[in-house]
């Protein structure tokens, strides 16, 4: 993953955590903002971590050309993006812990 692959797809994890931050502005005394801006922060600075392991997911299955196809990048298929998209930053913290616990295994396992 670059830092331009990152930052491109960090803005769209800042998004919710903007959402969640005004909200919290509002009323600070409320426990579950708390814990919902804490949520917030953490799975939108992982958040492009979930999105390339989602990304690499889909490739295991299917090529790059299907992808590209008209029903994933017409407006209609907008919907499927906005599903990847909330998918990805409620998921972020599991997928990224779940990825990071495979890799770790896969490299402990060639070293020994």
């Amino acid at each position: 993953m670059t830092w331009g692959y990152y930052f491109k797809k960090m803005v769209w994890g800042v998004i919710p955590i903007l959402i969640v931050y005004l909200d919290w502005q509002v009323s600070q005394d409320n426990q579950k903002l708390t814990y919902m801006l804490i949520f917030s922060v953490i799975s939108g600075i992982l958040y492009p971590f979930a999105n390339k392991i989602m990304e690499r997911f889909g490739m295991l299955f299917a090529k790059k050309e299907f992808w590209k196809k008209d029903f994933f990048t017409s407006a209609t298929g907008g919907s499927l993006q906005a599903i990847l998209f909330i998918f990805c930053f409620v998921f972020a913290i599991p997928l990224t812990l779940g990825f990071s616990v495979y890799a770790l295994v896969k490299h402990l396992a060639k070293i020994g």
